[in-house]
């Protein structure tokens, strides 16, 4: 077993010492417990101006301090020696506030204590030595200190703006001072809205969020003393300030708001909480929509044959948030159906709808702001439900005023630029249909032999438009204006030969539009088909002309065959002499040697007889019975 080394002088004196040391932290000379408090370190430093024993009564004993020229401070370390030596540089070594919860109990003992803003009659002894109390020091031997304290515990705890200092010399020995500093100060809060809910409800592209108020001292909002920022309620941040009137404007407005630019006075009283409300007005797009309906093969406002471009029917959704073909929600907000319109402008003829009332047939009402239509933030779709009479709902397909193209369906979003906002890809949208196509074909036949007729022209002339073109026959009599006959792009409308190709259809200034030989020679419309005059016919009559209606998408109109008669023999016939008319008079008697009158009376009296006779008879034949 080890013996236990006695320990020299030199080590125990050492040991003495570090227990000196340990017993001053205890006792605060490091301000560890303070540290630990919560309290901020402070690196400004203060003055010791003044120092006199005014209050020195025995156990009573407190020194008087002043620092920087006047500013009455107290020590709050009861126990040890008062620092008294005029100019002495004095560090804060902490600062107690409402924010950091350093030290409440000194705050409230300062602020009721002796000339504190809430001084309930303390006096300067009571009030010192309960500071050393809540400083973690001695009180004196009365509990003077303590039961300050007791006194003021149901009070409510320091305001905001009320701040204790503790300051130091420095030396392990000497007593903390500790002063107050108040600033009295209210609060500042802003609850913004928005001026019309309606219109952004249910509306992701608006937020209430992100809002920034500056608070200013002057009306020109020049020196700015906060910031209040709103959250997605509309509620802002509170800004302490000191009591008095400010100005708050708007620097920064939510998405899809529009900047306020009032400026809102605002008074802040002492101890109160002043909320300021306000409201922004939403974003909208004021241009609304103008869908404007086109021929897919003229690309303008021209109808082919005797289609019409009126009439055609659109389904328009809104959707609150911006979205994309592939994203978009199954419900939109809002639903509006729309019809075209034949309207003139500048001498032309157009065929239009937009987002009002005149064009609506169906679905909701539309937003609405100043008392009239509008479109929020958001994004639309439009779909062609209704094709216009004689066209077609395939290959429907949109272009925006950045020529961009849609197939069959349009999908843009309104989008905030500041203070407004803007359709993407313009507020006009184009849309094109194909019109109805058809084709018709026949055979040409002579009457009696039934030879085919080659070389037979036929001319064939819309009842609308009046563009006519000629189709002919070839070796066995077929005419078809089908592509599968004769491509519409092969010598189009040549009409000199059976090979020549046929299509129809003009733009608005007469030239035709480009062929497609997929698709039918005639668009929807009544067609005059006349044979003319040819060698082939020469010696037949011509069929009357007649007329063919195209109704159909992609159908052939089998007109069958059509005969030409031989003319008929012309026989010489004499012509008839009309007899004279018989001028009436009245009977003549009969008269003997008139054969014609003598054989009527004969004729007569034979009838006469035998009528006689024959009653006769059946008299004696009913008296034998």
């Amino acid at each position: 077993m080890k013996k236990r080394r006695k320990l020299n002088r030199e080590q125990l004196v050492f040991i003495v010492l570090a227990a000196v040391m340990m017993l001053a932290l205890l006792t605060g000379r490091m301000k560890l417990a303070a540290s630990a408090s919560g309290e901020r370190s402070v690196k400004d430093t203060h003055q010791l101006t003044y120092y006199d024993t005014r209050y020195n009564e025995g156990e009573l004993r407190v020194g008087y301090f002043e620092i920087d020229g006047g500013i009455p401070a107290m020590c709050v370390c009861h126990e040890l020696d008062s620092p008294t030596k005029a100019g002495t540089t004095l560090v804060t070594n902490a600062v107690y506030t409402a924010e950091n919860h350093g030290n409440d109990l000194m705050r409230k003992i300062y602020y009721y204590g002796w000339r504190g803003p809430g001084d309930v009659g303390a006096s300067f002894v009571e009030t010192c030595l309960a500071g050393s109390v809540a400083n973690g020091h001695d009180d004196n031997f009365y509990g003077y200190g303590q039961a300050f304290i007791d006194r003021i515990a149901p009070l409510p705890g320091a305001p905001r703006g009320f701040d204790v200092y503790v300051v130091s010399d420095g030396i392990n020995t000497t007593q903390d001072l500790a002063f107050w500093d108040y600033n009295p100060v209210g609060w500042l809060k802003l609850k913004k809205e928005n001026t019309d809910a309606e219109l952004v409800e249910y509306n992701s592209c608006y937020t209430l969020k992100g809002a920034e108020y500056g608070v200013y001292t002057e009306e020109s909002c020049i020196n700015q003393r906060a910031v209040l920022v709103t959250d997605e309620a509309g509620n802002s941040n509170t800004a302490e300030l000191e009591p008095g009137t400010y100005y708050v404007k708007e620097i920064k407005a939510p998405e899809g708001y529009q900047l306020d630019p009032e400026v809102y006075p605002a008074a802040v009283i002492q101890e109160e909480t002043r909320i300021l409300e306000t409201a922004d007005a939403p974003v909208w797009d004021t241009l609304g929509l103008l869908i404007e309906k086109q021929d897919a093969e003229s690309m303008e406002g021209h109808p082919l044959g005797a289609a019409s471009l009126a009439g055609a029917e659109f389904t328009v959704c809104f959707y609150g948030g911006y979205y994309t073909a592939d994203n978009l929600p199954e419900q939109p907000e809002r639903t509006w159906v729309l019809e075209t319109k034949e309207e003139e402008k500048d001498g032309e003829t157009l065929y239009l709808c937009r987002l009002d009332e005149t064009y609506r047939t169906g679905g909701d009402s539309f937003y609405e702001a100043g008392g009239q239509p509008v479109l929020p933030l958001g994004t639309i779709t439009v779909e062609e439900t209704g094709a216009p009479r004689g066209y077609l709902l395939e290959r429907v397909f949109f272009q925006n005023n950045g020529d961009e193209v849609f197939e069959e369906k349009y999908v843009t979003r309104i989008r905030q630029n500041e203070n407004t906002a803007e359709m993407e890809g313009g507020n006009v949208c184009r849309t094109y249909d194909y019109v109805i196509r058809g084709d018709l074909e026949l055979v040409k036949i002579a009457d009696r032999t039934h030879a085919r007729l080659a070389g037979v022209p036929f001319q064939v002339t819309s009842n609308t438009t009046g563009e006519s073109h000629i189709m002919i026959t070839d070796e066995n009599g077929q005419i078809s204006t089908k592509a599968e006959w004769n491509l519409h792009t092969g010598n189009t409308n040549a009409g000199a030969s059976s090979r020549d190709g046929v299509w129809f259809g003009v733009k608005r200034d007469g030239t035709p539009v480009e062929p497609e030989d997929a698709r039918g020679a005639l668009p929807f419309d009544t067609y005059i088909v006349e044979e003319l005059r040819c060698e082939s016919n020469q010696s037949y009559e011509l069929v009357p002309p007649f007329t063919v209606t195209i109704s159909r998408d992609k159908t052939t109109v089998h007109l069958g065959t059509v005969t030409d008669n031989e003319p008929e023999e012309e026989v010489y016939e004499e012509p008839e002499i009309p007899e004279k008319p018989v001028e009436s008079k009245k009977a003549a008697p009969v008269r003997t040697g008139d054969a014609a009158n003598i054989s009527i009376w004969l004729f007569t009296c034979i009838l006469s007889c035998a009528a006689v006779i024959t009653c006769v008879m059946i008299a004696h034949r009913m008296k034998k019975r």
